[in-house]
């Protein structure tokens, strides 16, 4: 029966490999007491850059940038608390650019060592899409700001003004 136990277990750890290896997600555990990477997928290498042999001997220290390492303590210590949390951030490539990344951890296991099982999502062209409208829409602003004729939007439907310009404002 102890061959038995151990046979089904080892069918058990083969079959989650194979659901994290085949996700489209990054998909990474860590030991939270030491930041090591113990569980990773492919596609979280290849959003990375690393090998799988590199990932292997890395911690979650080593994907981010200096300026960042405070913001991971923190976050460390929230999903510790929450035991599971939802966060936007960004990781360092192993070219050392950035990709942004929003990350889904939660807990799995706590005990001896509490080990926390991570999904990320690739987000930098939403946020490079965001940053273009970002800056669209202040270019717009100035424009219409600037204009020395009132200039006043409505909306169609109600005929309700719904944004002016500072020479409007001024009238």
């Amino acid at each position: 029966t102890l061959a038995l136990l151990y046979e089904e277990k080892v069918k058990s750890e083969k079959r989650w490999q194979g659901i994290i290896d085949n996700a489209k997600e990054g998909i990474y555990a860590v030991d939270l007491d030491s930041g090591k990477i113990v569980v990773f997928n492919d596609a979280f290498c290849e959003m990375t850059g690393y090998s799988r042999n590199e990932v292997s001997t890395m911690t979650v220290r080593d994907l981010r940038f200096p300026e960042d390492l405070e913001e991971l303590s923190g976050k460390i210590k929230e999903v510790l608390d929450k035991d599971k949390v939802v966060w936007e951030t960004k990781l360092r490539r192993k070219d050392g650019s950035v990709v942004f990344v929003e990350i889904r951890a939660s807990v799995v296991e706590k005990t001896p060592h509490p080990i926390c099982l991570s999904v990320i999502s690739d987000i930098t062209e939403r946020k490079h899409a965001v940053e273009e409208l970002e800056a669209s829409e202040k270019k717009y602003r100035t424009f219409v700001d600037s204009a020395v004729d009132a200039i006043f939007i409505a909306d169609a439907r109600t005929g309700n003004i719904v944004d002016m310009n500072t020479t409007a404002e001024e009238l």
